[in-house]
């Protein structure tokens, strides 16, 4: 089924949110009616979905992930509301530590003084994440009967035609990003192991790319 989205859609996460849990109600149940609580792959709707992190319409970066994480002991709602004044708001040290703990290691290259919280609020807003999938599991699960994983495709697809400044970067799910943008015109690098979620100049497929992201970043 398709589903209308415009620009305000695209660019504002609370509508995206909203939009996402209203379409994927019947699959999301019946996703986890196979998947119940306590499986890897449970979608943990308390926590709302989270399709992206940070500012899409301005961001010179953009990571292209699988979905969020979930911790059972350690998670909250919260994790997916953003902060006020960050892009993406998971770099400050404001969140739990799970979530800073997290971003942190892997985009420390970009940052000259690790503890200094203005540094990464300055690097949240050159940055932004996209998910997959927008519901937050232990494990990722492809889940392509969710009606919210088109709708995030083609938002995608519509920020690569009209931001042709962006530089997307490939760190999950190779294969899916591979095929959604294949047939368009943007700037895709990717990192060498998909396993491996830090932007490192030894794990970028093209030592090429390391640049490319340098000079994005500027």
């Amino acid at each position: 089924m398709a589903h209308e989205i415009n620009e305000a859609l695209i660019f504002s996460y609370r509508e995206y949110q909203n939009k996402i849990e209203e379409i994927d109600a019947l699959a999301v149940k019946g996703h986890n009616q196979k998947y119940p609580k306590g499986h890897p792959y449970y979608f943990c709707q308390r926590m709302r979905p989270c399709p992206f992190e940070g500012d899409i319409a301005k961001a010179k970066v953009v990571l292209l992930l699988g979905n969020p994480h979930y911790q059972p002991t350690v998670s909250s709602p919260i994790d997916h509301v953003p902060i006020e004044g960050w892009g993406i708001w998971g770099f400050s040290e404001k969140t739990a530590s799970s979530m800073h703990g997290w971003w942190r290691p892997r985009l420390r290259a970009f940052v000259t003084n690790d503890q200094n919280e203005e540094e990464w609020k300055a690097l949240s807003h050159k940055i932004a994440s996209f998910q997959t999938v927008a519901w937050a599991s232990q494990r990722f699960h492809d889940a392509n009967d969710l009606p919210s994983k088109g709708l995030m495709a083609q938002a995608l697809t519509n920020i690569v035609n009209t931001r042709s400044d962006v530089l997307f970067v490939v760190m999950r799910n190779r294969k899916y990003w591979e095929t959604l943008l294949s047939k368009t015109a943007g700037k895709v690098i990717y990192t060498k192991n998909p396993r491996c979620s830090y932007l490192t100049k030894n794990n970028m497929l093209k030592l090429d790319d390391w640049q490319l992201l340098i000079k994005a970043l500027k």
